[in-house]
């Protein structure tokens, strides 16, 4: 991580925003973004990791996100709450 990352943890959504694990791979793979299934995980919540780079905008480089749940739902629907988050974060893009 370099100077210019910055690293921030987010609560997986209670519910997951997609509701399907096809929704959910399907917007992984919109977004170039990876998910694993940890088989041995030390509390059910870190089940399923979803990783996303963000592309960088406007000057700022891309963020890295790191996204657990308990299902693959859940972990790729926290992957797009913080991808929402990062967009959000920028504004409109010129």
């Amino acid at each position: 991580m370099n100077e210019n990352e910055e690293l921030v943890f987010i609560d997986p959504p209670e519910e997951p925003a997609i509701i399907s694990e096809e929704e959910a791979l399907g917007w992984l793979h919109q977004v170039d973004g990876s998910v694993y299934q940890n088989s041995q995980p030390d509390d059910v919540e870190s089940a399923w990791v979803a990783v996303v780079q963000t592309p960088a905008a406007s000057g700022r480089v891309g963020n890295l996100i790191i996204a657990f749940g308990e299902s693959l739902t859940h972990a790729a629907s926290a992957a797009a709450e913080q991808w929402e988050r990062y967009w959000s974060s920028i504004g409109p893009i010129h």
